[in-house]
């Protein structure tokens, strides 16, 4: 009573009459209907809608197959045919060389196979990706980055393949881009003001000796006239073989010595400097203004080696790192760090009976997080360097005359102010940024608000007077 194969298949055929039969094995069919047909009639029938070469395993044909009946939308056929086979603990096997697939039992026991799939990224790091992907991956499959690329290799199981498919394609979406316009202001004001006479020459270090001033070679000399008694000044020189000669108690002495000042300095600088650049959402942006400033390190030389001296290079000057991070609402999070770094001065030191200078470097750091909309500027201030320096120099009692101790007294006076103000512009690029212009953006046009300096007099300022203004 058995039905001839031919007969089963035409059997099936009609009863899958809504299935069109030149359909692409890929293709959605809209609508999938088999009606109670055997199982087997029910694969054969599948397999052709999906081009697919394959065989029974005889374990599955010689026991009693059931009757099928199904109905699939929005399917495509080899979908619904792996959809039957693991409805009734069946399994397609297919065979690389011959290709040619056999259907077979499922071993219950058996793991699900692993297959390979080429995942092709638009926009992401794939390195990036490989570690995120894995966790939802089960131990035995795998995730290797190609970075030449931009491709993963995915091993796993088919109900993993699908969730995985899902999470790349959420991830692998364009990274925003943020605008970072920065305006920097730096200003430095160093006025010097030096007035009086300065005693230092004459009462500072007065050298004098007593004797017959037959002193000519140094002291320390054997080709000395005289052999004095002590090798250092002041000294008293005592000559037994001339002492009574017109020289005898001859005073030698520096002199009188003076400094006369009366002389202002002043000197203003500004620094502008208005740095851009594209970066993307979440990533750090630097912006430096420096200058390269040599470092000397020098190698003591030994008996066998001369001396020598190896030139590295630092950069002191302003530098921005600006690390953008796109919120809600065309919000723009910014983590902001300002470093302003230059010579302040100089510091020597003896080592091994040497000495050694090496300069002192004034750094002035900033580091912040802040909130603020796109297109909205952030204003940083505060770092100011204002040093003040005042010298006083008085012969004693003699300047503290009234009127006539002004001749006696020298007084100097220096100030050293550097302010820096840090304008940070972030704007969100939008897709319609990106085209050819040639205007650009306007930078800032504002001026930075300082506080008021006190009013210079004549005495006081290095400028010469403006005689147009009024002088109230």
């Amino acid at each position: 009573n058995a039905t001839p194969v031919a007969a089963r298949e035409n059997a099936a055929g009609a009863a899958a009459a809504n299935t069109p039969a030149a359909i692409k094995p890929d293709e959605v069919v809209p609508l999938i209907v088999i009606d109670d047909v055997p199982l087997t009639d029910a694969i054969r029938n599948l397999a052709r809608q999906s081009n697919l070469n394959f065989q029974f395993d005889p374990r599955v044909t010689s026991s009693n197959q059931p009757n099928v009946s199904i109905r699939f939308e929005n399917v495509t056929a080899p979908e619904a045919l792996n959809a039957v086979l693991d409805n009734y603990s069946l399994q397609l096997v297919k065979d690389p060389k011959s290709k040619i697939a056999r259907i077979t039992i499922k071993d219950p026991k058996a793991e699900d196979p692993l297959v390979a799939r080429i995942v092709q990224l638009k926009y992401s790091d794939p390195s990036n990706l490989v570690s995120i992907v894995k966790t939802t991956l089960s131990p035995r499959s795998t995730v290797v980055a190609d970075p030449r690329t931009s491709q993963l290799i995915i091993n796993t199981t088919e109900k993993e393949l699908d969730n995985v498919a899902q999470l790349i394609e959420k991830l692998d979406t364009a990274t925003r881009q943020v605008l970072i316009e920065a305006k920097l202001l730096e200003t430095s004001k160093s006025p010097s003001s030096i007035r009086g006479i300065d005693w230092s020459g004459t009462l500072g270090g007065q050298k004098f000796s007593f004797g017959n001033n037959l002193q000519q070679a140094p002291v320390d000399s054997l080709d000395s006239v005289n052999q004095p008694l002590a090798t250092k000044f002041p000294k008293l020189l005592v000559d037994t073989a001339k002492g009574f000669n017109p020289t005898t108690a001859f005073l030698d002495a520096d002199g009188v010595n003076a400094v006369l000042s009366f002389l202002n300095k002043d000197s203003d600088t500004e620094v502008v400097a208005t740095p851009r650049a594209v970066t993307l959402d979440n990533q750090t942006a630097s912006l430096a203004v420096t200058k390269a400033v040599p470092i000397f390190q020098i190698t003591p030389g030994s008996a066998n080696s001369p001396a020598g001296a190896t030139i590295t290079y630092t950069n002191l000057g302003v530098i921005l790192h600006v690390t953008p991070r796109i919120a809600a609402d065309n919000n723009i999070s910014l983590k902001v760090i300002p470093e302003v770094s230059n010579i302040d001065s100089k510091d020597e030191q003896t080592l091994n009976g040497l000495a050694n200078t090496a300069n002192i470097y004034a750094i002035r750091r900033i580091e912040t997080s802040v909130m603020i909309p796109s297109g909205n500027t952030l204003v940083m201030g505060g770092l100011v360097n204002d040093s003040r320096t005042k010298q006083y120099i008085k012969v004693p009692i003699l300047g503290d005359i009234p009127f006539a101790g002004l001749a006696f007294r020298h007084e100097t006076k220096t100030r050293n102010k550097q302010n820096l103000l840090i304008f940070i512009t972030p704007t969100v690029v939008d897709e319609g940024d990106f085209q050819a212009s040639t205007s650009g953006r306007v930078f800032l046009q504002s001026r930075p608000l300082e506080s008021p300096e006190p009013k210079e007099t004549v005495l006081d300022s290095a400028r010469p007077y403006d005689w147009t203004k009024p002088s109230h």
